[in-house]
């Protein structure tokens, strides 16, 4: 048996790992839908995915993504009980996987940063998961008082730790926001859904970070050095770290946001 038979999981963004984390999954058994609003994302996802989809990112985008999904339930306020107005495609929906991200509307210096960036930034990289998350909640309630436990999963960044020299502050701040976000919602959900972020470091499949010698030169400084510095950050490092953390081995982790990045992070904050 794979960690993931029988289990529905949704990876709400397809950059970076998602396509590792994918085929994890789908190789141990889970049913995949992947969204991003980006058709040439979804597209670019060859893992064995049962559905590509492209929801906006808005609360309305997340409402509709969510009850296509799985239905749609509600609270009654006297009795406090659970009920389904709608069903979906699928019976439930075990792990969310929260990828949006964009660092592109980032990159400017911390005195150029102007409303329209912050707000575009926001709407990217922390309202996409506002919205998303709270469209889950019902679901996830109305899973709960059935005895079914599920795994949210915030994708961030060291930065959002540590911080960064180069044209980073406003990324730095919608990561630290997602992290915010994985504790809090730790405490909300806590009664029927585990909840933890990743931090990821620098990939060697990024553009223009094609190595370790490359990345010794010049503006790289700022991303070398780490404890694992003879082998370079992978998207099948931080997958493999997904599905830990989105599997049933991960029922008693909540809350927590896990560097992967070989201890790199101890060097950016310097």
């Amino acid at each position: 048996m794979g960690r993931f038979d029988k289990k529905v999981v949704l990876i709400a963004g397809c950059k970076g790992a998602a396509n590792e984390m994918a085929k994890i999954i789908c190789a141990e058994g889970g049913t995949v839908i992947v969204n991003d609003p980006d058709k040439t994302l979804t597209d670019a996802i060859d893992a064995p995915v049962a559905e590509k989809l492209n929801y906006g990112l808005s609360m309305e985008d997340g409402r509709k993504l969510v009850e296509y999904l799985t239905g749609k339930c509600k609270t009654d306020d006297a009795t406090k009980q659970m009920t389904r107005e709608s069903e979906g495609k699928y019976p439930s929906l075990d792990v969310v996987i929260f990828n949006y991200d964009d660092y592109n509307v980032c990159k400017m210096r911390a005195d150029m940063i102007t409303v329209e960036a912050y707000r575009k930034a926001m709407d990217i990289n922390v309202n996409s998961l506002f919205h998303l998350g709270g469209a889950l909640r019902e679901q996830f309630k109305w899973q709960g008082e059935k005895g079914k436990l599920a795994k949210l999963l915030l994708m961030s960044s060291i930065v959002g730790i540590a911080g960064i020299s180069q044209l980073g502050s406003l990324y730095a701040a919608v990561k630290g926001a997602v992290n915010g976000l994985v504790r809090c919602i730790a405490k909300e959900y806590g009664r029927f859904a585990c909840v933890n972020g990743i931090a990821q470091g620098f990939y060697a499949e990024s553009k223009n970070l094609v190595g370790m010698k490359d990345r010794l030169k010049g503006e790289f400084t700022i991303i070398t050095g780490t404890a694992r510095a003879k082998a370079d950050l992978k998207y099948t490092d931080v997958a493999k770290m997904a599905a830990y953390l989105v599997s049933d081995d991960a029922d008693m982790i909540s809350g927590q946001i896990i560097a992967v990045d070989g201890g790199l992070w101890t060097r950016v904050q310097a």
